[in-house]
């Protein structure tokens, strides 16, 4: 799956957790640089939390 930009309830949708929990999970991630206002992560961003996670 190619990464593309998409916001943070979108990924948690994808891996079929509560937003909460996928926030959480987030912060495991390393060098993910999130802006505390960011709404939408980056391509770059979403293939840095595949690469920790997984693909959903």
């Amino acid at each position: 799956m190619k990464p593309k930009a998409s916001t943070k309830t979108e990924l948690a949708k994808m891996y079929k957790v509560h937003y909460d929990t996928f926030a959480k999970w987030l912060k495991s991630v390393p060098e993910l640089n999130l802006l505390p206002t960011q709404r939408v992560l980056t391509p770059k961003q979403v293939k840095k939390i595949f690469d920790h996670l997984g693909e959903p």
